[in-house]
């Protein structure tokens, strides 16, 4: 999901320009270069690329940072934990000196970034580093002296997040607004976060890690409540029964049982949910909705993941077409999806999805936490792929159901569709410094801080616990859990506790607020470097075309991905992101169109909220320029 921005933060940033907020702000470097950045007893950078454990690194002398985080990634509302046995943070604070502070650190809070940006700045609420800020607000940050500027100190205190990214391998990193201000150039944000298509890049010899996070594959699925499926088609595995599959087929399926559920193109994935809605299934009393329109935030994943696999536009987290602006390989130039024939008719699909009762009414006023509630207790009986239920949730809640994986046999157009490795950068994170609250000889540090997580110490400590926590044995340099719980949990991504033992160690977990930065790729994962094993909880993970398929893996171009949030320096852009609640209010309102009259109506409605937000047709020929002048020079050849 993309960051936003409103009409509220534009008078706000003002304020920041003039430098009248941010108390003690400055555009001048800051003067780290010539801080320590430790004590002498505490281990070199340089020597930390070479260790294999992080329990063979000293304990840090120097000062000790309690940092508060906001993670301003979408609309927040992720989920908290409070670990019994914290092995991970302590350890990380043991080597490094650092810690975030879990009682003042923050999310969005149910609030778009633009909302919550206005509140922090109103009341002058700094926190000391942040994810989730890119694109135009973080050029303003920028260019405000509000945070810090790395271009020299990233390479200097995180040699091997620097080194370890190489530009001429990942433009979208280097290019994209989430680390690089468009204004002129510079380093702000430090890369900590991967997506699967950076792992693809970085890590070519273990291709299974490219399914560790948004799939690179050509397919995309749903989840399913299997009992309901199992009224639908009987022969049709339950998770228990693929998980039987599993053992009997030594760890492989073939295509015909990936895609057991027939689901080809849209006319079959309506047909699938009129099946489910005859059914008139109830839970705990409520009639459960086969599917749903929203999910408390923005449109995103229904009509970039969802739909975008549904009408064979993109593969993975879908940032090269999106329903902004993307590149048509047919026109050869760039063009807004909301405004092409073959969108207008997605949205029709959507609305006729709400007038006929099969996505829900109700999920277009839900908030997020509305929407999480319904989902983690089976009210939903298709869920989207980036909504993946809380399968902890219904285990305690007594659910004897399971939500399974149903492939879609639909694969992208790349014949008019770009699929880009610049997408890399959409799907990545970094963090910023504020100069606010953090003070310029403590820099180094929390670079140093990251530079750790990027090691190979780091990161098995985030997934396995450093040595001395004993939750591993090791042979060979080959890595077991001894607890079969754990090992169940993070190897086979299947819960077997009550409680989840992950939670308890706070070991790596994606979508919830651990109080570090989420490396959402890691190469020394589990899931990656365990011993192969037929366990049947391995079954749900392994149920996957990518792991099975040869032909599954999407082809993908070396370009930069032409999303809008790559097009900050063009004024339309830079309109477009204090407006985008008014333009996203606009796409939602036309899926509640009572018949075809309304439904042109507004469409017709949007598209003024849509001109009016700065998506003219001016503004399009700007990126198209700058798209292939400035953005994607270099990589213009590679488009065919």
């Amino acid at each position: 999901m993309l960051n936003r921005t409103s009409s509220k933060l534009a008078a706000l940033m003002s304020l920041l320009m003039a430098g009248s907020v941010v108390a003690g702000c400055t555009t001048d470097k800051p003067s780290v270069e010539k801080e320590k950045p430790g004590t002498e007893t505490t281990a070199k950078q340089t020597d930390w690329s070479k260790v294999k454990d992080s329990s063979e690194l000293p304990e840090w002398k120097g000062k000790q940072l309690s940092l508060r985080y906001w993670d301003a990634h979408g609309t927040g509302n992720i989920k908290r934990i409070s670990p019994t046995q914290d092995v991970v943070n302590s350890e990380i604070k043991r080597v490094t000196g650092v810690e975030f502070d879990k009682n003042t650190s923050f999310d969005n809070g149910g609030e778009s970034l633009d909302a919550k940006l206005a509140k922090v700045v109103a009341a002058k609420d700094y926190p000391d580093i942040a994810s989730g800020i890119g694109g135009d607000t973080m050029a303003k940050l920028a260019a405000s002296g509000a945070i810090y500027e790395l271009t020299d100190l990233l390479p200097k205190y995180a040699p091997d997040i620097y080194k370890g990214l190489p530009k001429e391998k990942l433009p979208g990193l280097w290019n994209g607004p989430n680390i690089v201000s468009q204004q002129d150039g510079k380093i702000y944000g430090v890369p900590i976060s991967t997506s699967s298509v950076w792992s693809s890049i970085l890590y070519p010899d273990t291709p299974n890690i490219m399914n560790l996070g948004a799939l690179p594959s050509k397919y995309g699925f749903l989840y399913v409540r299997d009992d309901i499926l199992k009224q639908l088609y009987p022969n049709v595995k339950s998770n228990k029964e693929i998980e039987e599959l599993y053992i009997k087929n030594g760890g492989k399926f073939s295509k015909e049982e990936l895609f057991d559920v027939p689901i080809k193109n849209k006319d079959d994935f309506y047909t699938f949910l009129k099946k489910i809605k005859d059914l008139n299934v109830k839970e705990d009393g409520k009639p459960v909705s086969p599917f749903y329109a929203a999910t408390g935030g923005d449109n995103w994943n229904l009509m970039t993941i969802f739909g975008g696999h549904l009408f064979g536009r993109i593969n993975g987290n879908g940032p090269d077409t999106n329903y902004f602006t993307y590149f048509d390989k047919k026109t050869n130039k760039m063009e807004y999806m909301f405004k092409q024939t073959s969108f207008i008719d997605e949205l029709k699909f959507y609305n006729k999805l709400v007038r006929d009762g099969l996505a829900s009414k109700e999920s277009l006023i839900d908030n997020a936490s509305a929407f999480n509630q319904k989902r983690d207790s089976g009210q939903y009986a298709v869920l989207m792929q980036t909504n993946a239920p809380d399968s902890a949730a219904l285990k305690k809640a007594g659910k004897t159901y399971e939500y399974r994986k149903v492939w879609m046999d639909i694969v992208p157009d790349t014949s008019r569709f770009l699929l880009t490795t610049g997408s890399a950068q959409g799907g990545g994170n970094s963090f910023i410094i504020f100069k606010d609250k953090v003070k310029p000889e403590d820099v180094p540090q929390i670079l140093q801080y990251f530079n750790y997580l990027w090691t190979e110490a780091g990161k098995k400590v985030v997934m396995w616990g450093p040595k001395s926590a004993g939750l591993f044995t090791e042979e060979n340099g080959v890595r077991k859990f001894k607890d079969v719980d754990l090992e169940n949990e993070m190897v086979y991504s299947k819960n077997t506790a009550a409680e989840s033992k992950r939670s308890y160690y706070n070991l790596e977990q994606p979508n919830v607020m651990t109080f570090r930065p989420s490396i959402i790729v890691n190469n020394f994962d589990p899931r990656v470097t365990y011993p192969p094993v037929l366990n049947p909880t391995n079954a749900g993970f392994k149920f996957d075309p990518i792991f099975q398929l040869k032909d599954a893996a999407a082809d993908r171009t070396t370009s930069i991905d032409p999303s809008f949030y790559n097009f900050s320096t063009i004024d339309a852009i830079k309109k477009f992101t204090t407006k985008r609640t008014n333009f996203e209010l606009a796409l939602t309102k036309i899926l509640t169109a009572a018949n075809d009259t309304d439904f042109d109506k507004l469409y017709a409605d949007f598209l003024k909220v849509a001109e009016e937000s700065g998506m003219t047709d001016a503004g399009l020929k700007d990126m198209d320029t700058y798209y292939r002048e400035v953005l994607n020079k270099e990589y213009m050849k590679n488009i065919k």
